[in-house]
């Protein structure tokens, strides 16, 4: 996940929200319905089929790889979540490596494109004296890195964006020849919409349920349980509400600064001058809108000022009391 800000406040509800992302995405009876849809090869296989390959042993917690992954050139980096899969028929060896990653900033300053191609490129290299020795290159796992984007931008949303590898033989065009695939790499950019989106696959179903701010705790829990068949245990149920509570930090202010962009531009286009003052009215605004969510949620005053930037805290809580007295 990203590092959005450097105060206590929000790296404290950061780090609650990554514990709470890796939690529901090392369970199997979740991870084994979101990879029927990510990696093709499960596509016809029954979900039983698909858990036996994500724990053999039968847990319900999915241990996963390290996810510190070091290069003696590149550096180091930290992913999400990392797992192995195997396939029975290969006697439990590794058959393919997937990787998982929570993004809230769909502009983070960079290409986000080039940052899942490091990683997904980190994954391959990461097996080298692991999974295979020397030239040993025919043992290389296929890789799959997925990408859940928390807060795409409106055209994006429920979209599912699938990058693969092909050659094509340039000169001469009509040779015939058959050119060797290179699949070794699929990189997925899975784009969250709203809970009541229409959506091709249980996936993107499950996706927009857990991560939203539009369903309270019961409603969630609600519909997890009924739509998707999926069991709500205490370990789930806390990890489900840490993540609502956590987004009011990293995902409410990237949506609060997508609001201020979208807002700028148009006020660009339009040709108006957009002052210092303005901006900070808008981010007034937002940021109220944001603690009234909160709070009919269920959720204290106080508390949910916590989830908002603290230069702006006594602003909102003087106007949510002289709005709403009692």
């Amino acid at each position: 996940m990203d590092k959005f800000t450097e105060n206590d406040t929000n790296m404290k509800n950061e780090n609650e929200f990554d514990a709470a992302f890796k939690s529901v995405m090392h369970r199997t009876d979740i991870l084994a319905r979101l990879v029927k849809d990510w990696i093709p090869e499960f596509k016809d296989k029954d979900l039983d089929y698909i858990k036996g390959c994500l724990s053999p042993d039968g847990m319900e917690y999915i241990a996963g790889r390290e996810t510190e992954l070091r290069n003696s050139h590149m550096g180091m980096v930290n992913a999400d979540c990392i797992f192995d899969i195997r396939f029975p028929s290969e006697e439990d060896r590794v058959g393919l490596i997937l990787g998982v990653e929570g993004q809230g900033r769909s502009n983070p300053g960079y290409p986000i494109t080039n940052r899942a191609m490091v990683y997904a490129s980190y994954l391959l290299s990461d097996q080298k004296d692991k999974d295979f020795r020397k030239q040993e290159y025919g043992k290389v796992k296929k890789v799959y890195a997925v990408w859940i984007m928390l807060h795409p931008n409106a055209d994006y949303k429920n979209k599912i964006i699938r990058y693969k590898m092909k050659g094509t033989c340039e000169w001469p065009s009509n040779t015939g020849i058959s050119i060797p695939e290179m699949n070794l790499v699929d990189i997925l950019f899975v784009n969250i919409g709203s809970p009541d989106s229409e959506v091709p696959n249980d996936m993107l179903g499950i996706l927009n349920t857990i991560f939203t701010d539009e369903l309270g705790k019961k409603e969630r829990e609600n519909r997890i349980a009924d739509a998707f068949k999926i069991r709500i245990d205490n370990e789930l149920s806390e990890s489900l509400e840490r993540i609502r509570m956590s987004m009011g930090s990293d995902l409410r202010e990237a949506i609060i600064e997508d609001r201020m962009e979208e807002a700028i531009q148009k006020r660009i286009e339009a040709g108006e001058f957009y002052t210092a003052e303005q901006k900070r009215k808008e981010q007034i605004e937002n940021n109220i809108e944001i603690v009234k969510k909160m709070m009919d949620d269920g959720i204290a005053l106080d508390k949910s000022l916590q989830y908002i930037p603290e230069e702006y805290q006594g602003e909102v809580r003087k106007r949510i009391i002289s709005e709403c007295p009692e």
